[in-house]
């Protein structure tokens, strides 16, 4: 049973240890989102939209990494220029909410790109956000300010990032823990 389960936890990690990569782009830079059913996917398709009109850009992909989408929708996106990548939820997370929010992590693994800005779909854009690719900050990613909790954290609703292997490494390699605390 002990050797079953390594197996698996094996296979799990390889799975997550992969570079996730867009098909057919070349852009640097890339607005990136996450959608784990229709309702959140039609809200990236109105987000994805908002941001185009206010960019203006031509140097910049638009992502989505999903689950439980279906092809109708998927295929809107890609008519609006978004790119649309499955796959699996974060291993361990626990069930429920956990489950869907934590595939924004996935992101952290499109390393073609230099900088993406991560935006949760229900953030609606009302200026241009792309000074975030300059990446005029210290460390790996900015984030801000959960100024609504209690105590000082970093917002995940809209975040900048370099991303790396050794990124994705330092955050996944915490899943197995997680699932055990039950987040």
């Amino acid at each position: 049973m002990r050797v079953l389960f390594r197996k698996a936890l094996s296979r799990v990690y390889r799975e997550l240890e992969d570079e996730l990569h867009v098909q057919g782009s070349s852009a640097r830079f890339a607005y990136a989102f996450y959608a784990t059913n229709n309702i959140y996917a039609v809200a990236v398709m109105v987000a994805a939209h908002a941001l185009m009109r206010l960019e203006g850009r031509n140097d910049v992909d638009f992502v989505v990494l999903h689950h439980g989408v279906n092809c109708f929708i998927l295929r809107r996106l890609r008519e609006l220029g978004v790119f649309t990548k499955q796959v699996r939820p974060v291993p361990f997370a626990a069930e429920g909410y956990f489950v869907d929010s934590l595939t924004k992590l996935r992101v952290l693994q499109l390393t073609q790109y230099e900088t993406v800005v991560f935006m949760d779909a229900d953030c609606l854009p009302l200026k241009r956000v792309d000074e975030l690719f300059a990446g005029q900050w210290p460390g790996s990613i900015a984030a801000s300010v959960a100024y609504w909790l209690p105590e000082k954290a970093a917002s995940t609703a809209l975040f900048a990032f370099r991303p790396s292997a050794d990124l994705w490494a330092r955050v996944s390699r915490h899943f197995a823990s997680a699932r055990v605390r039950q987040l």
